[in-house]
């Protein structure tokens, strides 16, 4: 059932251009790689990301969280070209959709 939750999420996401996260633990292996998404936002119940997670996503892609800093269990999948937003650094505007403060 996990299997086909997550591809079914896959294929929906690669149809998106941002998404959020709710209740999830762990962004897998190429969870997000070659989609066309601009941002996601990640709550802090997310404590692992894969390495591979982004790879490869558009190169104005935007990450923003809930965390204060990187945990340090989110590996090498951020690197210097996703440019990501912490607690305190980004709010949701009038349409929903997070921005930068």
């Amino acid at each position: 059932m996990k299997k086909i939750t997550f591809t079914l999420l896959f294929i929906c996401l690669i149809l998106l251009t941002s998404c959020s996260l709710v209740k999830r633990e762990e962004i897998g292996m190429q969870a997000f790689a070659y989609t066309k998404l601009k941002y996601i936002v990640i709550p802090s119940s997310v404590t692992k990301i894969d390495s591979s997670a982004f790879m490869e996503v558009v190169s104005d892609f935007v990450i923003y969280t809930n965390f204060n800093s990187r945990p340090s269990t989110w590996g090498e999948a951020l690197t210097s070209n996703i440019k990501v937003y912490y607690e305190g650094e980004w709010e949701y505007n009038e349409n929903g959709n997070p921005t930068e403060k």
